[in-house]
């Protein structure tokens, strides 16, 4: 009985829940941090969004969860949604489950092949429908190229290019696909014994491939091969490689090389959108909306087969809208047809992502206020975190003076600061003001929107008061006297994020618009701070418009991560107040045990050791900022109180893991965390708009 009540409450459960519930589609534009691996949603949290979206905003049935007349080839490809499909063969075999809906949608891989089936679609043993399978991208070229020893690269005129048969001067060539992971550099040594590859190009509007010899020809290139490519879940412009319909070729190729044929861009450009491909799926529509018994049947074709990804009962689309590298800015203006406007051709989604912040950083390095750090050293330079530096100026008497993006704390309460290097300076109200003194832990610093300014007295005033109970090692809001603070204003990225916005708007004034900051960065390295108040502020101008920041459950998560001990070091004090951690570079996430009691963030902080330092041009000028000059060094633990006495014993811990490998580009662990965040946000907007 039981079992039977349950099965009751699960059939009145999904009724409910997908009753009437909208077809969502959804774009996520953003930089490396959505490029993932450069499909739809591998190591993105586009593809976090995609699983959470097909699994809680509609019924979802897997290959595993189906029953098959005979047992079922396993079908892998990277373009499959979750990387793999189950095929049968034959007329007469069949493939059946059971889902809930008003709808029926399925989702097939088409090989890379000219053999196709003929389905037949039963729902509670009635004939709804038929498809097939045959895959119309399927075809055979031929060209001929004058080569004139300069140029190296040479149009295929479509991409999915394979089985290629190249000459030149009547001699055979080996050429290869291009199979590389982002590379910089040499790609010849790559691939010894070849003398060419295939890459993936842009020309204009279209996105092709391309002959590359690593040594300009002359004469005549012939050049004969097949085209065609699977059609999977993934809609994109990366093909499978010679071999089989399992290997890709690599998602990264070469940019805008058209404009010049001898001298290609760098080989690890994003070249397009990814999208969920209509080409792949058939969908039927009901009157009603219960649970059925679905079945699929082959029922004729060339050597037929078919091979089902899965089935769901929405019709949900995503198309990943990331580019590595890209800013707000480059989806305003780009060349190589890589824009809002140029998504918007391909889908016009009703519900979108913009998370930006990371690369637009580098452009956004004006601060309004500074202080000058007099008579450096050489060496005392060479140590200097650069990337909180102005310029360095050489001194006449061989020493330097460093001018710091910071003022010092003269006084300080909770809405509001004093300092001497404010005085005179200009600072709009709207500007964004971080406060505390930065070693390594984001938490220790505080970001405000500046409400008032007061040129004259020194003094800037915000809103939101500081509670120093949040702020890692601050126990009193005095302990702030004496600390760093700087500002900025993000005007720049602030417009342009706005100017994506109207275009969204303009093609659908009712979209729902999530900005989404991503980032928990070493500002030693990247300094993405005020972006979540600026995106904060960007929302409240447009309706139906949020903004979310994943820090928070970044930093939630990371309490998490204590389990393992094995990044973990046990320090015997000297009745000194600092010590090096074995660990190399930077991190997130700390315990300080001292007689039991977790003393970090009250008694001692964690000091970074990933930083760059300012280096010396060879006119003798200094460059700050982003350098050459990449420091790794142990992490310090270091006392600011309650020294513990010579012989204690000091047990520091890590946590196990962390949200980023470099605090930029997230991990799997990091896409679920910020596709979670992200998810929430749109659901609020759902819930308060979805089509009753």
């Amino acid at each position: 009985m039981k079992k039977i009540f349950f099965a009751v409450c699960f059939l009145l459960f999904f009724t409910t829940v997908y009753a009437g519930q909208e077809d969502i589609t959804l774009t996520v534009f953003g930089s490396s941090t959505v490029w993932g691996n450069g499909l739809l949603g591998e190591r993105s949290m586009a593809g976090v969004l995609d699983d959470i979206i097909r699994n809680s905003l509609s019924e979802t049935v897997y290959p595993d969860a189906m029953k098959f007349s005979a047992t079922p080839e396993k079908v892998s490809n990277r373009k499959l949604y979750k990387g793999t499909a189950s095929k049968i063969k034959g007329v007469g075999s069949s493939v059946e489950f059971d889902i809930s809906g008003n709808q029926l949608v399925i989702w097939q891989q088409k090989a890379r092949s000219f053999d196709y089936g003929e389905m037949t679609v039963y729902a509670d043993g009635v004939k709804i429908g038929s498809f097939d399978n045959k895959n119309n991208t399927m075809g055979h070229k031929k060209l001929v190229f004058k080569a004139n020893g300069k140029a190296v690269m040479f149009p295929l005129g479509v991409p999915f290019t394979y089985n290629h048969k190249v000459f030149c001067n009547g001699k055979p060539v080996k050429f290869k696909l291009y199979n590389q992971p982002y590379v910089t550099g040499s790609i010849s040594r790559y691939f010894p014994g070849f003398d060419g590859v295939v890459v993936r190009g842009r020309q204009n509007e279209n996105v092709e491939h391309y002959l590359y010899f690593f040594t300009p020809p002359e004469g005549e290139i012939t050049a004969e091969f097949d085209h065609g490519s699977t059609v999977s879940y993934t809609r994109c412009t990366v093909g499978e490689t010679s071999g089989d319909d399992q290997t890709l070729e690599s998602t990264f190729g070469t940019g805008r090389i058209p404009y010049d044929l001898a001298n290609p861009s760098k080989f690890s450009t994003g070249l397009d959108f990814r999208s969920s491909n209509s080409e792949a799926c058939q969908i039927f529509h009901f009157k009603d909306d219960k649970r059925r018994h679905i079945k699929i049947e082959i029922t004729g074709g060339k050597n037929p087969y078919f091979a089902i990804n899965f089935a769901t009962n929405r019709n949900h689309r995503i198309m990943n809208a990331g580019i590595g590298g890209f800013t707000a800015l480059n989806f305003l203006k780009d060349k190589s047809r890589r824009t809002v406007d140029d998504a918007l051709k391909v889908l016009v989604p009703d519900s979108a992502f913009i998370i930006l912040g990371g690369n637009d950083d580098w452009y956004e390095a004006e601060r309004l206020v500074w202080r000058e750090e007099k008579n450096l050293t050489f060496e005392q330079v060479k140590q200097l975190h650069s990337m909180f530096y102005k310029k360095i100026i050489n001194q006449p008497d061989g020493r330097f003076t460093a001018v710091r993006n910071a003022g010092i704390i003269q006084d300080i309460t909770p809405v509001s600061l004093t300092s001497g290097e404010l005085k005179g300076k200009n600072i709009p109200v709207g500007s964004y003001i971080r406060i505390g003194s930065y070693y390594g832990d984001n938490q220790s610093t505080a970001v405000r929107r500046v409400t008032s300014f007061d040129g004259k007295t020194g003094v800037i005033c915000w809103e939101k008061p500081l509670d120093p109970r949040t702020m890692v090692g601050v126990c009193d809001i005095n302990d702030l006297k004496g600390a760093d603070f700087t500002v900025r204003t993000l005007a720049g990225y602030k417009n342009n994020i706005s100017q994506m916005i109207k275009k969204l708007r303009k093609a659908n004034p009712e979209m729902r618009i999530v900005l989404l900051n991503t980032y928990t960065t070493n500002y030693f390295c990247r300094e993405v701070w005020g972006y979540a108040e600026a995106l904060e502020d960007v929302a409240k101008c447009y309706p139906n418009t949020v903004s979310v920041d994943s820090s928070p459950a970044v930093y939630e998560w990371l309490k998490t991560q204590f389990a393992n001990t094995r990044r973990k070091a046990n320090i015997k004090s000297t009745g000194a107040a600092e010590y090096d951690i074995p660990k190399i570079g930077h991190w997130q996430g700390f315990q300080v045990f001292v007689n039991g009691r977790d003393v970090y963030g009250k008694d001692c902080r964690i000091e970074s050791g990933s930083f760059y330092t300012p280096v010396r041009k060879p006119d003798g000028s200094w460059k700050v900022g982003r350098t050459s000059d990449w420091r790794k060094q142990p992490l310090k633990l270091v006392f600011t109180r309650n020294v513990p006495p010579a012989g204690t014993v000091i047990k520091v811990k890590l946590a196990d893991k962390n949200w980023s490998n470099d605090y930029a580009h997230p991990t799997q662990d990091g896409c679920n965390i910020i596709g979670k965040v992200g998810f929430d946000a749109l659901k609020s907007l759902l819930d308060g708009n979805s089509k009753k």
